[in-house]
């Protein structure tokens, strides 16, 4: 929980005579940690991060350690969707701008939830299937935490 002080006072001096509440207010992340196993042998971890107005995805072959800490974060891309365009914004900010996956998944996301979506996609597999199935996994989990 976090907490939050604030002064009834309307100037801004303190003194120690004055009072002050506290609020509780609730955490405004939630993490969520998730697996999918493809084909029997791969295995695709998901590191969820879900924020009031937008959503951060890892998405990897594999982890550090059993803590469950990211080894690779190789890729980073963001959109948004706005008024001004039918299609979310979406841009780069880590990584080859050439590997596209993380942006395509990115602006699909963005398009069906409405928020703001991170998305690092760290998949090292060669089989063209694990990108689908990564992402099709990838909406049936957000679908019960959304």
């Amino acid at each position: 929980m976090q907490s939050i002080l604030t002064n009834n006072e309307s100037d801004n001096s303190l003194s120690e005579n004055d009072k002050f509440d506290l609020k509780i207010v609730k955490p405004k992340i939630k993490i969520y940690n998730h697996t999918e196993i493809f084909n029997d042998n791969d295995i695709i971890y998901y590191k969820i991060l879900l924020f009031t107005d937008s959503v951060f995805v890892w998405i990897g072959s594999e982890l550090l350690n059993e803590k469950n800490n990211i080894s690779h974060f190789n890729n980073l891309a963001v959109s948004i969707k706005t008024k001004f365009s039918p299609v979310p914004i979406v841009t780069t900010l880590l990584g080859n701008t050439l590997e596209e996956i993380s942006e395509h998944m990115s602006r699909r996301l963005s398009t069906k939830y409405f928020k703001q979506v991170f998305v690092s996609y760290n998949i090292t597999s060669n089989n063209p299937d694990i990108y689908v199935f990564s992402e099709r996994a990838l909406i049936q989990f957000l679908k019960t935490i959304l």
